[in-house]
This record gives C-alpha cells, sequence and structure tokens, in this order.
C-alpha cells in the first residue's frame, strides 16, 4: 500500500511540474510570435504540444505560426483540431479562411459555419463566402453574400473593400 501511496505522489508531483513547463513553453513561443521570431516559436510550440497534444492555446499558435511559413495544410490541420476541440472559432476564422484561400478550397469557404461568430468575423466570413463564389463562378451567390456581409459589419473595410471590388 505504501508504494501505491509513493507513485500517486509522484504522479501527483510530475503532473503539477510539467503543467507550468507546458504553459511556459506556450508563453515563450507567444512572446517568439510577438516578436516576429516564428522559426523559434516554432520551437517551443512543438515541445508544448510534445506534452500535451490538446492545449488549444497552441494549437491556434501552431497553425499561425505554420501558415506564415506557407506550411498550408499543416496550418489547415491545426485549425481544423482546434475548431474540433471546440475552440472559439472567433479566434481562428480569419487565419483559417486566408489558408483555405492560399489552397484554393473555395468550397470548403462556402461551408463554413457562422453560428457563434461575432457580427465582425460575420461579416468577414460572409466576405470571404462572396469572394469564394465569384471565384467559383457564382456570381448571384456572390452579391447575395457581399449584401449580408454588409448586414452584419456595415462598417468593415474589408466588407466594404471587398463589395466595392466585386461591383466594380
Amino acid at each position: 500500500m505504501r508504494g501505491f501511496k509513493v507513485s500517486l505522489f509522484l504522479l501527483a508531483f510530475v503532473a503539477s511540474v510539467a503543467q507550468p513547463q507546458q504553459n511556459m513553453d506556450y508563453e515563450n513561443a507567444y512572446t517568439a510570435y510577438e516578436s516576429g521570431k516564428i522559426d523559434e516559436s516554432y520551437i517551443f510550440l512543438k515541445r508544448s504540444l510534445g506534452s500535451d497534444p490538446d492545449h488549444l492555446p497552441s494549437k491556434i499558435l501552431m497553425g499561425q505560426v505554420l501558415a506564415l511559413s506557407s506550411y498550408y495544410e499543416d496550418a489547415k490541420t491545426e485549425f481544423e483540431e482546434a475548431l474540433f476541440a471546440n475552440a472559439d472559432p472567433n479566434l481562428i476564422v480569419e487565419s483559417y479562411i486566408r489558408v483555405l484561400m492560399m489552397l484554393k478550397q473555395y468550397p470548403e469557404v462556402l461551408d463554413l459555419t457562422e453560428r457563434q461568430l461575432t457580427p465582425k468575423r460575420l461579416g468577414y466570413v460572409r466576405s470571404a463566402k462572396a469572394i469564394a463564389s465569384s471565384l467559383l463562378g457564382e456570381t448571384e451567390n456572390a452579391a447575395k453574400y457581399h449584401e449580408l456581409a454588409y448586414e452584419a459589419s456595415p462598417q468593415s473595410p474589408i466588407v466594404l473593400n471587398g463589395a466595392a471590388n466585386f461591383y466594380l
């Protein structure tokens, strides 16, 4: 019984030490990212995700880092895993759309959900759907999405510029 208690104590101790280290790796990754040190951020994120593959902040930041490094398929995977794990879509949607557009996956842009989005993000998503529709040759859908984007976020420069470019 004594061995079981010692093992339980050691397990709890290791878990308590591992969590702060993982958070420290994420914090270091974020600091490096904000300083423009993308490669350094990647190294810290690999370590953070190695100790906890489900750490949502690390997954989201990893998606950002991979997208900036032009690893679009890998970035897409990180964003989708974060969304599947119930990450707030408002934190991911803009970067995720840019990745999908770089991969020319316009139908996937059209399939994006609009639930749980702030008006600003909703306008962005609808504007992206308008652009994707236009690139797919679906002019009527593009016009509809531009109108919906404007309804959601009438002050957004992205929405206004997208619509202006479309109608010109």
